[in-house]
């Protein structure tokens, strides 16, 4: 090949490079626009199926790095129970966000302590929904699709300061089945399984006939719930 041809060649080549920048815009970290907006609008298109979703029971499991529990969850609008067996025994939490009130029901003993709901309280879970309610979909980097129980997930991973988050969007509701989280080196797995979407009965949320409510509320409260527990 002659200097003049591969010279031509170059030229070519440097033409169709020019071509491409001046149609093809780029955001910041060198991907084009249309490939980073596209996943994107798909994350969007997941929350908007997500936001539509009001009654929610499931079962979860969460993995720390040297121990593990799992609960049953049921939601249904400013609701939340949790039920959970330790040491042989059942510990169920109501929870009533509208009220910012927690009950507390020992089955074993037959009674119930009333609270405040404070933020972060012990024992009350990240719902699939906590998880989703705040995303913003730019922070989020699309994987691949895989399988959960049967069920399809997207999968979504964002890097952070001191790790990273994957999450595993179920494309029927656009909730998570599963998130991993990785800190300082330390990794969580929390899965939401057996994970039903509809309407929960409010009997689900009451506490069984003539339960003694020991009431450690700042303002007067009756003393029995009963099946008035929901109101």
């Amino acid at each position: 090949m002659t200097v003049l041809m591969f010279a031509g060649f170059m030229l070519v080549g440097l033409v169709g490079y020019s071509a491409f920048n001046r149609t093809t815009s780029r955001a910041p970290g060198g991907y084009p626009e249309e490939a980073r907006e596209r996943p994107q609008r798909e994350l969007e298109a997941l929350l908007v199926k997500s936001a539509g979703v009001d009654g929610l029971q499931y079962r979860q499991v969460t993995n720390y790095p040297l121990w593990s529990y799992e609960m049953r969850v049921w939601l249904q609008g400013d609701w939340m129970k949790t039920e959970t067996v330790v040491d042989g025994q059942s510990l169920v939490l109501l929870v009533d966000t509208a009220r910012g009130e927690l009950l507390s029901y020992d089955a074993a003993e037959n009674t119930a302590t009333r609270m405040r709901l404070g933020e972060g309280e012990p024992g009350v879970p990240e719902t699939p929904l906590d998880y989703v309610r705040d995303l913003n979909p730019a922070e989020w980097i699309p994987g691949e699709v895989t399988f959960l129980d049967g069920l399809r997930c997207r999968k979504f991973s964002r890097e952070e300061v001191r790790g990273a988050t994957v999450l595993y969007l179920w494309e029927e509701f656009g909730l998570p089945l599963r998130v991993e989280s990785v800190a300082d080196g330390c990794a969580t797995v929390v899965e939401f399984k057996e994970l039903q979407v509809g309407l929960v009965p409010d009997d689900v949320f009451a506490l069984p006939t003539g339960v003694e409510v020991a009431d450690f509320w700042e303002e007067e409260a009756p003393s029995d719930y009963g099946d008035d527990a929901k109101r």
